[in-house]
């Protein structure tokens, strides 16, 4: 049996990022008090749950450390990225020197994602674009959010895709969420982090819990999982054969496995009934060991999570015995040379573990040497000069 929406418990740690200072950094560090005794965090403990070993180990602290640098750098990596971004687009985007000045400057981004999204589905993967989305994100109060539907063809769908975009390289509020520590629980699935949570739609403000299954507020049509969850009851009720594949890369990875389990959260039976698979690629962890558990219950060898090589995404947010988060099934991780390998847990699960350090970097020149000469053997593998840019560093 799925658990009942209206049953949920609001326990919850949240930490409060705006209201964290580096006094307070320093004062774990020295004094390692219990973590309810500080004013950022936000907290809410099960009655049997022990509040006085509640204490920060060095891989939050770490976190918070991180996660303030981030905050104070935001824009000046926002203005990098965009800077990026348009000198290795402008001129290729625009067909030309000459077509670059016929072009105005004042597109969205959105709307060049949209187009790009389009160029990708319908020409190269040949299928058939169906939406492309930008959904509110209770996390940075802003519309970015991005996923895409698409399916095999325009007609007798056999084929529905739902995917997720993942973490921005120079978008900082994608690395605060993917480091977040803070959490809430999913009722009897166990407990989730807050960021994801909020990224789907799916998190109560007022009660620090999970939306019900029925949310009617005004900006609903703008929150991913209901909009998303009612798309694909229309596509269903068109095409009843079609089966759905959820998938996302990096925080999308994360989304897509939260909206999965948001649907089993609600008993939404009938679209998962339909349910082919969930595949994530670099994914983060999203929640603790219970929710693991219940969702391999739930999902039966549906669930597919990919790691490449020293990815930090999927190491994150750290293990720690407080916040508990943890990945389940198995993972598919690729080594050297695209070898996969299934494993319960990617290796070096925290990443600065420091016997890792010298392989970590060999491997990192063995990868970018091979990420140049592959593709003048195998084309399907070749790189660009971007992908060889980010290697280098």
């Amino acid at each position: 049996m799925a658990p009942s929406s209206t049953n949920s418990s609001n326990y919850h740690t949240i930490y409060h990022l705006h209201k964290l200072t580096v006094w307070d950094i320093f004062n774990v560090l020295v004094s390692w008090r219990s973590l309810e005794n500080y004013n950022f965090i936000q907290y809410c403990h099960q009655p049997a749950e022990d509040t006085e070993n509640l204490k920060a180990g060095l891989f939050i602290v770490l976190v918070w450390m991180l996660q303030k640098m981030l905050i104070w750098f935001n824009r000046p990596l926002k203005r990098l990225g965009h800077l990026v971004e348009v000198t290795l687009n402008l001129v290729s985007s625009n067909g030309g020197i000459v077509e670059l000045f016929l072009n105005t400057m004042s597109a969205k981004v959105a709307y060049e994602n949209k187009a790009y999204a389009r160029d990708v589905v319908n020409v190269h993967w040949k299928m058939h674009l169906l939406g492309f989305f930008q959904f509110y994100n209770d996390n940075s109060k802003k519309n970015d959010t991005q996923a895409f539907i698409c399916c095999d063809r325009p007609k007798d769908v056999r084929l529905i895709i739902v995917s997720f975009r993942g973490t921005e390289m120079f978008n900082a509020a994608d690395w605060l969420t993917d480091l977040d520590l803070s959490w809430i629980s999913f009722g009897e699935i166990g407990r989730v982090h807050l960021g994801f949570m909020k990224g789907l739609g799916l998190h109560q403000e007022e009660t620090n819990g999970v939306r019900p299954k029925d949310y009617s507020a005004g900006n609903k049509n703008n929150l991913a999982y209901y909009t998303i969850r009612e798309r694909l009851k229309m596509l269903l009720e068109e095409n009843p054969d079609a089966k759905i594949l959820v998938t996302g890369h990096s925080l999308g990875g994360a989304l897509a496995i939260l909206f999965v389990a948001g649907l089993v959260y609600h008993q939404e039976a009938a679209l998962l009934n339909h349910l082919l698979g969930v595949y994530t690629f670099g994914q983060p962890r999203v929640g603790d060991e219970n929710f693991g558990r219940f969702m391999d219950a739930k999902l039966k060898e549906k669930y597919f999570r990919v790691v490449y090589r020293y990815d930090i995404v999927p190491r994150l947010p750290f293990g720690d015995p407080i916040t508990q988060f943890a990945h389940f099934g198995n993972c598919i991780y690729y080594s050297s040379w695209y070898k996969a390998q299934v494993l319960r847990e990617e290796p070096n699960e925290n990443y600065i573990n420091p016997s890792f350090f010298i392989p970590m970097h060999f491997d990192a020149c063995l990868d970018l040497l091979r990420a140049i000469f592959l593709g003048r053997k195998e084309k399907s593998f070749e790189e660009n000069s971007l992908s060889l840019f980010v290697r280098l560093i």
